[in-house]
């Protein structure tokens, strides 16, 4: 092995014990589109973290630990969409029943009209707030396994999908942290 071989592997490695490693800021990849993810967590009994985790193919890391537990992962790239930030929350007390998933997108426009068309019975639920900055409206569907909100921009002139929220209604055994 040669000296700059040695002295780069050297800086590698300090930059990482420095500045910590990068693997946050690249993409996780995730061979499904939005629809068959959303779809695998519907067919599951129950949400719990154990479950999120596998289904978005990583660990979420733990951010807060106050009134609720909140975990996340950044960057997750689908066939179709990338989401940018996937959030559970674990509701207080454990097996509440109030734990749900956040995932916020980017990317591909998924326009109410495509949304309409896969889930016919949303229903419009959230009118934007005039005096928000930046308004959304929701359209959710409530089905057997619990509920699906769907959140666009009200500025947004394409009506593209913004985020993406499930409850189920009953959550998994309580996780240990």
């Amino acid at each position: 092995m040669s000296c700059i071989q040695k002295n780069g592997s050297a800086a590698l490695a300090l930059a990482i014990v420095l500045f910590g490693s990068s693997a946050q800021s690249q993409s996780i990849p995730l061979n499904k589109s939005l629809h068959e993810l959303i779809q695998s967590f519907v067919q599951l009994p129950a949400l719990d973290r154990p479950s999120a985790e596998r289904l978005l193919g990583t660990k979420l890391r733990l951010v807060q630990r106050e009134i609720f537990y909140s975990y996340a992962v950044d960057n997750i790239l689908l066939n179709d969409v990338r989401i940018t930030h996937a959030e559970y929350v674990e509701a207080r007390p454990e097996g509440s029943g109030r734990d749900f998933l956040r995932l916020e997108l980017r990317g591909r426009c998924f326009s109410i009209g495509k949304m309409l068309r896969e889930y016919p019975s949303l229903q419009l639920r959230q009118q934007p707030s005039v005096d928000s900055p930046d308004p959304e409206y929701a359209w959710v569907e409530e089905t057997a396994w619990g509920t699906l909100a769907f959140v666009f921009g009200a500025n947004d002139p394409q009506n593209c999908l913004r985020s993406v929220a499930m409850r189920a209604k009953s959550s998994g055994a309580p996780s240990s942290n």
